[in-house]
């Protein structure tokens, strides 16, 4: 709310009516003072140095100077930055006379090619939105590699027999064997958990979702890739491990907070890949779980709060649920990520040799759309101050498009 406030230069009912459409319809607002949203507003943002927005530059650090300003004389608890929605080893904060001002100097390592750099600033109630400035690194000295690190759960197989699926722990060895495929390539290193079935029950999941944690570094890509099923209730959203207990939900099912807290705390590039509405086969028809209880949407709504971003990739939208076939022996959204990224390299549009995220967005929209004849539509969601990076390497010819 106070976000939408500041953007639309204090226009209280366009604030009400944008923040509104961002939630569900039990906690919406229907009026409020303007003194109130200043109370809670966040602190102001100005970026010092570099001053201009856009620079290019062929040395391999930075030096950013930012300043956090409070509008409401509420301190300022925090200033921060991120690089391509990577968060760098903390320090730098600098608190001025009072605690209303606080202010950044920092030295940060650049990428080659486009770099987001993006700082924010918080008091107790709220966030700032970011202020950014975009850094392109023209030098081609050689640098390491990122690793990749993934944790691909899928499960088919459930301890109550009447939730289970045919292919989800299909899909999961796939993407960990496309991905593998990416060693030597696009990454350094590539290494991988993959949780299928049994293997996939609630402490392992919780152990995963930890080693994830403790494995990656800021200069790492972290990929979590779920296929199952998912469920809400009481405002809650569970993903259903193998030994899940739809009666004991809250002590046998995976809480997406566990999910939100992982992403928080892993400081490099974060991907979800989510397919955790799924249903029993091409007819639509799910198990013995309400379709409307699989809707996900507040849930990975809820990754726009982690600081940095988290590029999100769900296999549906809303209350749709997600298809999986005996004739592609995948989910739909599984079998077009493979053929996107995989050998074909059918997402590679511009014909590189490199299939970035945007590109495998628009082949993932079209192509899921194709397979299940418009029942199912993939949502994509990329933080705005990352830039558009690579996600595979493969053959320089990109083929034709196949049923």
């Amino acid at each position: 709310m106070v976000a939408h406030y500041l953007a639309t230069g204090g226009d209280l009912d366009e604030a009400i009516r944008l923040a509104n459409a961002e939630l569900p319809s039990r906690e919406r607002t229907i009026r409020t003072e303007k003194t109130d949203l200043l109370a809670l507003a966040p602190p102001a943002v100005f970026i010092a140095e570099p001053f201009e927005r856009a620079i290019t530059t062929d040395q391999p650090a930075l030096r950013l100077k930012a300043e956090a300003q409070s509008f409401n004389r509420l301190p300022v608890e925090k200033i921060w930055v991120a690089v391509n929605g990577r968060r760098p080893d903390e320090g730098g904060m600098i608190r001025l006379d009072d605690d209303s001002r606080a202010r950044l100097d920092v030295g940060l390592e650049l990428s080659p090619g486009e770099n987001h750099v993006a700082v924010y600033a918080r008091n107790r109630h709220s966030r700032s939105e970011p202020e950014v400035v975009i850094v392109t690194r023209t030098s081609a000295r050689a640098s390491r590699r990122p690793n990749l690190y993934l944790l691909a759960i899928g499960v088919s197989e459930y301890a109550n027999p009447a939730y289970n699926l045919s292919f989800a722990h299909k899909d999961a060895q796939a993407v960990t064997n496309i991905l593998r495929g990416q060693q030597g390539k696009l990454y350094g290193r590539v290494e991988s958990r993959c949780l299928a079935d049994a293997e996939a029950n609630r402490e392992g999941v919780l152990a995963g979702l930890e080693w994830l944690t403790e494995a990656s570094t800021q200069r790492d890509v972290a990929v979590i890739f779920l296929a199952g099923h998912g469920m809400k209730e009481r405002g809650h959203y569970y993903f259903l491990p193998h030994d899940v207990d739809t009666r004991r939900l809250r002590v046998t099912g995976v809480r997406w907070s566990e999910f939100e807290h992982t992403f928080q705390d892993i400081p490099g590039t974060r991907w979800l890949l989510a397919d955790t509405c799924r249903s029993g086969g091409i007819t639509g028809k799910r198990a013995t779980i309400p379709r409307d209880a699989g809707d996900m949407t507040d849930a990975l709504r809820a990754l726009k709060a982690v600081e940095g971003g988290v590029v999100v990739m769900s296999a549906s939208t809303g209350q749709e649920a997600s298809l999986e076939s005996p004739q592609w022996r995948h989910g739909a959204f599984t079998k077009a990520l493979i053929e996107g990224i995989g050998e074909e390299g059918r997402a590679d549009h511009d014909g590189d040799g490199r299939v970035d995220i945007k590109e495998l967005d628009l082949y993932l929209t079209d192509r899921v759309k194709e397979l299940t004849k418009g029942k199912q539509h993939p949502m994509t969601e990329i933080p705005r101050m990352m830039s558009n990076f690579p996600v595979a390497i493969v053959a320089k010819k990109a083929q034709e498009k196949g049923g």
